[in-house]
């Protein structure tokens, strides 16, 4: 997926990337030795991988195609927890109804506006699904749903200021010869230590931002 939480000219600022007339710089190749543009991206688009793992959701339209639950029928309206929350739209509600047969209610049935409405009802910031009028056979993985989710459009400050240094920090630490000239590294602190610092920044950052969920993935 391309970078969206911050892009190559957020890297160069914060690095202290800067033209032979102290102007910003951006990764254009104006930089003897220093890495190109679609470089720089890799490693934003990397740490946005990253740090959607660590917080259990994302801010970047994801799709999740074909993801099971085994749905033990409990109570008079069973649910299903996703393994993500702030669904944007459910594209498949698939019940399994035995041999080679399935029930797909988003097709055929109706979404209600509540629990307890209609076929079924999705509380789409919890990301969980309630069964009203069709139950499955049971087996293990005998409910089978397609969703898109993505928390927000707008890409949370601390979000993004982790992802800036997360990618500089992973930047400097390439083997890189050019970042030895670098103001922001002309301190006493070494490259190494310079990038584990923002390192450390960066998860203290994704820690406050991290979604618990309601069940384990899988």
């Amino acid at each position: 997926m391309p970078a969206v939480y911050c892009d190559t000219a957020d890297v160069a600022a914060h690095i202290g990337l800067i033209n032979d007339d102290l102007s910003r710089a951006d990764f254009d190749g104006s930089i003897p030795g220093a890495p190109t543009s679609a470089e720089v991206t890799a490693y934003i688009e990397s740490a946005q991988d990253y740090i959607d793992e660590e917080i259990n959701t994302s801010y970047r339209s994801q799709t999740v195609t074909d993801e099971y639950h085994s749905l033990r029928i409990r109570t008079r309206r069973p649910s299903i927890q996703l393994n993500n929350r702030y669904i944007q739209s459910l594209t498949k509600l698939e019940i399994y109804q035995g041999g080679d047969t399935w029930t797909d209610l988003v097709a055929t049935g109706t979404e209600g506006a509540g629990v307890g409405d209609d076929d079924y009802f999705v509380d789409y910031q919890l990301g969980k699904v309630y069964l009203n009028s069709t139950w499955p056979t049971y087996r293990p993985k005998n409910v089978r749903l397609s969703y898109t989710y993505q928390k927000s459009a707008t890409v949370d400050p601390l979000i993004r200021l982790a992802t800036i240094l997360l990618a500089s920090a992973w930047l400097i630490e390439g083997a890189f010869d050019w970042v030895e000239n670098l103001p922001q590294l002309g301190d006493a602190m070494t490259r190494e230590a310079k990038a584990k610092s923002w390192e450390k920044k960066a998860e203290k950052y994704i820690k406050i931002k991290t979604v618990p969920l309601s069940i384990p993935h899988g």
